[in-house]
């Protein structure tokens, strides 16, 4: 199969490149000089240059904060471009894998998110990524959403990746305990990504529409950092920090609300694709040999 993907050098993009690369699958990477998403109308004639199966967009306006400010290129890229490239999966009659956002909900909800639930997103990011995934269905039969949350990994800037760099340089950080979501590794999307890539080249395959992964357990923001500190502290790192210590969202104004529960529930994907959920934690040793090889070579 030949892959189109956009934002091939953002945290999934970079996973989805090397894994694909082990595959029999042939990937076109399109970079954002060649095909910019702030630019909705220039992209489904830049995309019609390319001869594919599938398009794979990972790429997104992610800055929730920035948002708030430069909404009009948050619903550039993460609306409107996507409508764009939803058209031209449409007149090309191929499938469309997009990637949306946990934040497309509200946070009132007492349990964990399932695909038909309301969504009612509380910020421009999320509004935006809703958009999107608006524009896709409104647009295009053969389609998969895989809305994804708190994404992390060793190439990108993060949050894993920004607690470590603060915990070398504070004693004392602050992070919020009072909102809950399950941390994801970009190459455990990759994982289960390709595996459902394997699946579409069936003729039979008709199991399209919106799927959430996430990464097994539910947890804080607080507590996510404290385990990968824990983790690099056992494996030899040294901080200058001596406390982390818990607040609640009101004790960390943003420019951006947050949703105090985005926890997805993840039993259809698993089903429908005989999906098994990875383990965050399994992916933290990893990002944390990474950041300490690059900070040895800032040194």
């Amino acid at each position: 199969m030949k892959i189109l993907l956009l934002g091939s050098t953002g945290q999934v993009g970079i996973e989805l490149m090397a894994q694909l690369a082990n595959s029999t699958h042939k990937v076109l990477p399109v970079s954002r000089k060649e095909c910019d998403l702030s630019k909705p109308d220039s992209v489904k004639g830049i995309l019609s240059q390319f001869n594919v199966d599938l398009v794979i967009n990972a790429a997104a306006y992610t800055a929730v904060d920035m948002a708030e400010e430069e909404n009009h290129l948050a619903y550039q890229i993460n609306g409107f471009s996507v409508g764009a490239i939803a058209s031209y999966c449409q007149s090309q009659n191929i499938p469309l894998i997009h990637f949306s956002t946990d934040y497309v909900f509200d946070g009132t909800k007492a349990e964990g998110y399932v695909e038909d639930d309301l969504t009612s997103p509380i910020n421009t990011y999320g509004n935006s990524k809703l958009l999107g995934e608006q524009l896709i269905q409104a647009t295009l039969g053969k389609y998969l959403i895989f809305r994804i949350s708190w994404v992390f990994s060793k190439n990108s800037q993060n949050f894993v990746r920004t607690i470590l760099r603060l915990a070398a340089t504070r004693e004392e950080i602050k992070i919020v305990a009072d909102q809950w979501g399950c941390p994801t590794a970009a190459k455990d999307i990759a994982r289960v990504i390709v595996t459902i890539i394997d699946k579409l080249s069936c003729d039979t395959f008709q199991d399209w529409g919106i799927y959430h992964y996430a990464s097994f357990d539910p947890t804080n923001w607080y507590e996510f950092a404290n385990s990968f500190l824990k983790l690099a502290k056992n494996k030899g790192h040294h901080f200058l920090l001596s406390r982390l210590i818990p607040i609640d969202t009101g004790g960390y104004p943003t420019k951006a609300k947050r949703p105090q529960n985005s926890v997805l529930i993840t039993d259809k994907i698993e089903r429908v694709f005989n999906i098994s959920r990875g383990f965050w934690a399994d992916y933290l040793p990893e990002v944390i040999e990474e950041f300490a090889n690059q900070e040895a070579k800032e040194t």
